[in-house]
């Protein structure tokens, strides 16, 4: 009985050792995984950054047909203001 009761602690302590080698590397993969985690965050916030950026310079840039609607608004303003002006004469 006192042999099976030796074995049983002995097979505990085997099994705490493994375990606690498990646990150790278990936390190293998070440690891993968290910085992982905070590099991709990063990476997330310099691309939103990015994509503010560029739909703000679009907003400024006019391109191809939304120009042609431009020059032709400010033809329309010219020819009014042209108006107003020879009137005002």
């Amino acid at each position: 009985m006192l042999g099976q009761i030796k074995q049983n602690i002995e097979d505990l302590i085997s099994r705490y050792e493994v375990l606690k080698a498990e646990n150790a590397r278990l936390q190293a993969l998070l440690r891993d995984k968290e910085a992982e985690m905070g590099k991709a965050k990063d990476e997330i916030s310099t691309l939103k950054q990015t994509i503010d950026n560029l739909n703000l310079k679009s907003a400024f840039v006019a391109t191809g047909e939304d120009r042609v609607r431009l020059k032709a608004r400010i033809d329309t303003m010219i020819r009014k203001i042209d108006k107003c002006l020879s009137l005002m004469s």
